[in-house]
């Protein structure tokens, strides 16, 4: 029996456990069986047969989230008189992404991408006594359908072409024989994978999803609005074989990544500004996918995974102090200087042997971490952290590209379209920085539409 039928088995068992109500709390049984699959998982890398690289990567973020999330809802769930149905809903989950993120069945692989979506949205929806959730379960499965639709054509039109239903087979004969239907297919796999990452014009279903319980929130987090990006790391040269939906991907994600930072920066609540700010990561991670850079997208989920599921656990207690945490816009002159830095880390990574797509990421973190040195230096125990974060993130890609069989692939435009990125984020970035310095906003206009999305 394989490692993933013995998870499903685990997972299904704490299930009915949790449905029965002669076995004890619903969630204490999803936590400690999902625990037991964690533990099941890392065995099993130990021994050497946890299968392929992504499957352990993701299986085991998506499992040990899950624990910690249920972990916390034990508590704050305790009065919630919808407890087994939160505990098997989550397990359900669970088991689904598994399926998509490890299965070399197209069928199974929409099977769990369908099942995914409709248990998320039950989620989003638990509160069903309130307006306001049931709206936005709606427009979670509205917007999921579109995705959805997207996702099983474009699995049959590269099944059909292929003559296959093996994921590795339709990847590796898509790469050989571009044709316009490998180029459609590719498309709708682009559109499924924005709609699942909630990029604009998908946004709305994470943004208005706040509604729901904050463990819901920190449970996405878990390989369901990432999922995009494990299915296009998964078909990456279906992707590499149809330039124009690497474009659509790339153009995407550059959108989502700023939109979404000016959703984070106007937002006064917390959980609605974490979720732009995950709009723009998604936007970030999927153009990061049409680079070819699948090793640094890989990484950026599992590390945004972590970050941000902790965010949103944490967000109660943030309430009342995000005033507190404001710091000075950095000098023009400060900004410009990291900028070049920024410049000259991505060029040296390039010369140390790592593909331009590669470096992109590289360059950009940088210069974030060059725009917040003012704040570091003064602060050893955070000028500390920062420096481990930037080894684990070194390691972390590192590792994303040993477990990966094919960790970069080819960007439409090569070397070229990696400088016009970099170029784009970081005039941004001194955009930004003026308007700040010259305590200008935005134009109303923008403001409001980012404030209402």
């Amino acid at each position: 029996m394989s490692l993933m039928l013995i998870i499903f088995a685990v997972l299904a068992l704490a299930a009915v456990l949790a449905g029965s109500r002669r076995a004890g709390d619903p969630v204490t049984l999803a936590a400690a069986g999902t625990t037991a699959a964690l533990g099941l998982l890392v065995v099993a890398a130990a021994m050497g047969r946890a299968g392929s690289g992504l499957f352990l990567l993701v299986g085991a973020l998506t499992l040990g989230i899950g624990a910690i999330v249920l972990g916390f809802a034990q508590r704050y769930l305790r009065a919630d008189g919808a407890r087994t149905r939160f505990a098997v809903n989550v397990l359900v989950l669970l088991a689904a992404v598994l399926l998509l993120t490890g299965t070399q069945s197209v069928l199974s692989l929409i099977a769990g991408w369908l099942v995914s979506g409709w248990v998320l949205a039950d989620l989003i929806g638990h509160q069903r006594h309130w307006a306001e959730a049931r709206a936005a379960r709606r427009r979670a499965l509205r917007l999921f359908t579109v995705g959805d639709a997207a996702l099983v054509a474009g699995l049959v039109l590269l099944a059909w072409q292929a003559g296959s239903r093996d994921v590795a087979v339709i990847a590796e004969r898509a790469a050989a024989t571009p044709t316009a239907l490998n180029t459609l297919g590719a498309v709708l796999l682009v559109v499924a994978a924005a709609a699942r990452c909630a990029l604009p014009p998908f946004s709305r279903w994470l943004t208005r999803s706040m509604t729901a319980p904050t463990p819901v929130s920190a449970l996405m987090h878990a390989g369901f609005v990432n999922a995009g990006g494990v299915l296009l790391i998964r078909f990456g040269p279906v992707l590499e074989s149809a330039p124009a939906a690497q474009w659509l991907v790339i153009g995407a994600g550059v959108f989502a990544a700023l939109w979404g930072t000016g959703i984070m920066l106007v937002r006064p609540d917390v959980k609605r500004a974490l979720a732009g700010s995950t709009v723009a990561q998604m936007g970030f991670m999927l153009m990061t996918c049409g680079l070819g850079a699948y090793a640094a997208a890989l990484w950026h989920i599992v590390a945004h995974g972590l970050f941000k599921a902790w965010l949103f656990l944490a967000s109660g207690s943030a309430i009342g102090r995000r005033a507190d945490a404001a710091v000075a816009a950095p000098t023009l002159g400060a900004t410009a200087v990291a900028v070049v830095l920024s410049a000259a880390a991505g060029a040296l990574t390039i010369a140390a042997g790592l593909p331009p797509t590669g470096a992109l990421p590289v360059a950009l973190a940088v210069a974030a971490a060059l725009a917040a040195a003012p704040a570091l230096l003064r602060t050893p125990a955070l000028l500390a952290a920062t420096l481990v974060l930037a080894v684990t993130y070194a390691g972390g890609v590192t590792l994303a590209g040993a477990l990966l069989a094919r960790p970069y692939g080819e960007a439409p435009a090569g070397l070229w379209l990696v400088v016009g990125l970099w170029a784009v984020f970081n005039l941004a970035w001194l955009a930004q920085t003026a308007r700040r310095r010259a305590g200008g906003l935005l134009p109303s206009a923008v403001y409001v539409r980012l404030l209402n999305s």
